[in-house]
This record gives C-alpha cells, sequence and structure tokens, in this order.
C-alpha cells in the first residue's frame, strides 16, 4: 500500500496545502473502490464528524464504525485505493480548516484513535495509513497554528499514537517520537519512549543516555527520567554520576516503585561496602513495610555479612506471607505510559472544547461537498 512520503507529508505541511487539493471532494478521488464509491464514503467520513460534534458520547461507536468504512474502502485494491482514501480524508479536512484550523484538532484525534482501532483489528496497512494522514494533519495544525499550543497539541498528539504503536511493538513509533520532539523537545513522554525505544533493543546506551538527560535538561524533577538516567550510566560505568542521581532519588519524600528500585540499584553500586549497602536496604524497608525484594536483597546482604541471625528473621517474614506487591523491575521494564495519561487527557480536552467549531465548519460546508 503506497502512502504519502515523509518529504510528501512535510511538503504539504506547508500553506500551500490548503490550496493544492481541488475544492470538489467527489471530483479529487473519483474511481471505483472496494465496496464503497468515494462518495459513500465521504458521506460517512462527514457523519462521523457532525456525530462527533453532536453526541461525543457516540465516539467510540463512531470511530469503529469509520475504520470499518475505511476497511470496505480498500477493497481489494489497497495500493490503489490507499491513495482515494488519502485524498478523500484530506479533501475534507482542507475545507474545514479554511473555515476554521482549530477543527483540525478534533479530527487529529479522530484519525488517532482509528490507528488505534485498526490496530486492535490487526490492519496493519490501515494504521500506517491512519499514522499518516494524522502526521500530515499535525504537522500542518502546528506550523499554521504558529504557536507554543499548536505545537503542543500537535506533539501530544504524535506522542500519544506513538505510545500505543510502541506498547504493540512497532517500531514506526520512534518516527512519531522523533517528530513530536521537533515540535516540543521536551515532550517527557516522547523522550521517555525514545530512550525505552533503543534500552529495550540493548542500546547503544550512550543514546539512551543522551535521551534521558535531555530529559533532565528540561524537566530537573522528572523522578523515573533520574532513575533511568542512573542506570544506564552505570551500563556505561559512569558510577560517580549515576550515584549522586540514586543518592538524590532515595533522599526524596516519594516511597514509590521509583524509590524502592533507587534504593536496590544504589545498594549495588555499593556491594565493596556491605554495611553501607545494609544501610541503604534498612532504611528502604522501614519506609516499604511489604515491599518483597527490598526484604530479599537486604536478606541477602546481611546472611553475606554473616548476619545470620538478623537475615532469618527477615526470612521467616517473607514466608509469613507479605502482601504481594508489584515487582518494581518489572514495572520498570513495561513500556512507560505514566506521561502518556496526562497527556491524552489534556489532547482530548483540547478537542471536546474544539467540537462546537467543527459542528459549524460543518454546517457552513455543506455546499462545497
Amino acid at each position: 500500500m503506497t502512502f504519502p512520503s515523509r518529504q510528501l507529508v512535510a511538503a504539504a505541511a506547508a500553506a500551500a496545502w490548503l490550496a493544492a487539493i481541488p475544492a470538489a471532494a467527489g471530483s479529487s478521488v473519483q474511481g471505483s473502490s472496494g465496496e464503497l464509491s468515494p462518495e459513500a464514503f465521504i458521506d460517512i467520513y462527514r457523519q462521523t464528524l457532525a456525530d462527533l460534534g453532536a453526541n461525543p458520547a457516540e465516539h467510540p461507536f463512531s470511530v469503529e464504525r469509520l475504520a470499518a468504512a475505511e476497511a470496505r474502502f480498500l477493497g481489494d485494491s489497497p495500493e490503489q485505493n490507499g491513495k482515494r482514501l488519502a485524498r478523500a480524508e484530506l479533501d475534507v479536512a482542507r475545507v474545514l480548516a479554511r473555515r476554521d484550523l482549530e477543527t483540525l484538532v478534533p479530527v487529529i484525534v479522530l484519525h488517532h484513535d482509528l490507528a488505534v482501532e485498526h490496530k486492535r483489528h490487526q490492519r496493519p496497512l490501515l494504521v500506517r495509513h491512519s499514522m499518516e494522514i494524522l502526521t500530515l494533519l499535525a504537522d500542518f495544525y502546528a506550523r499554521e497554528g504558529a504557536s507554543e499550543g499548536s505545537r503542543r497539541t500537535a506533539a501530544s498528539a504524535l506522542v500519544s499514537l506513538g505510545g500505543h504503536l510502541q506498547a504493540g511493538g512497532r517500531r514506526s513509533s520512534l518516527a512519531l517520537f522523533d517528530r513530536s520532539l521537533e515540535l516540543d523537545p521536551g515532550n517527557a513522554a516522547a523522550l521517555l519512549g525514545s530512550a525505552m525505544h533503543y534500552e529495550k533493543r540493548g542500546g547503544p546506551y550512550e543514546r539512551v543516555v543522551d535521551i534521558l538527560e535531555r530529559l533532565q535538561q528540561a524537566n530537573p524533577e522528572h523522578r523515573e527520567g533520574r532513575l533511568r538516567l542512573a542506570i544506564n550510566l552505570r551500563r556505561l560505568d559512569q558510577a560517580d554520576q549515576a550515584t549522586e542521581l540514586l543518592e538524590g532519588l532515595v533522599a526524596g519524600d516519594e516511597n514509590d516503585w521509583i524509590f524502592s528500585l533507587a534504593a536496590q540499584e544504589l545498594a549495588r553500586s555499593r556491594a565493596t561496602d556491605p554495611s553501607s549497602a545494609i544501610a541503604v536496604l534498612e532504611e528502604a524497608v522501614q519506609r516499604r513495610p511489604d515491599d518483597q525484594k527490598l526484604h530479599l536483597q537486604l536478606a541477602f546482604l546481611r546472611d553475606r555479612n554473616r548476619q545470620a541471625r538478623a537475615a532469618g528473621q527477615l526470612a521467616e517474614r517473607l514466608q509469613g506471607g507479605l502482601p504481594p506487591s508489584a515487582p518494581t523491575r518489572g514495572i520498570y521494564n513495561q513500556w512507560p505510559d505514566r506521561d502518556l495519561a496526562s497527556l491524552r487527557e489534556e489532547l482530548r480536552q483540547n478537542a471536546r472544547t474544539r467540537r462546537p467549531l467543527l459542528t459549524a465548519a460543518l454546517a457552513g460546508t455543506e455546499g462545497a461537498r
């Protein structure tokens, strides 16, 4: 299936894009397209947009219906019909953007959700299609909006979809992260996603550290970023800088999984000084008394340091049944999505506030179909 290249996407993001596409959507996408004619598909597409503006609660069902319509439109000729599909959707977006640029925000979110829906149904060609449409619209919105807010909104859509694709093991997520960082260089979710892309593939760890250092420069208080930077600095034998970061995390007030893993890593870094390592873990166990991993590591160190009685007491407590706790290393190894949650909520709120504009623009473009 052939879709616009990155060069075409970049070129189409210029202002000339609006003037380049003919005004009549039907005339720009003539031809047979699977089980749906171009005209029928455009009716469905416009109706979906109208439904989103009039009844937001119908959003999941509208997305599902439109995703099925896209699949029908492609039919048995995805390469040829993919071009027609892109042209049909972009033609509608062109008309809307001419009326009000802000109407593109709910349209961008729609194509974000279409990509997720196609991913759920294992339609890789349409996932790629939705990614390309979203990228083109986001690039155009960021450029034409020419504000920090428009760039941030466009970047949020790109990195959010990148997070969905990354969780599904798709390497195309990296391109979305990279583009979002061009628009919003300090985007924490994009930086974490990019760093973990390389970390999960075994490096190069220099690249991982470079990305995480950018995150620290943009957001020095980002605790997960500091933890990941410390762990990857240790992999590069940069112990002093890693230790400083770990000590800072352990000294903080939070008692979450980041604190637990930082304490474990700090204790390991002090393997040549058992008493110091034990002191770190003793404090950590006091702050997280139900953390099984901390108890195990402390028991092991006490046993190695010939403190068999204390080690036995810890083992008895473990055998007595501590409440189950999430493995901190397991959380660390998951695709990072904690920053994505707040980003996605902000993106959807931006789309909700612009739905009335979309409704008005659709009403005003009835004659331009």
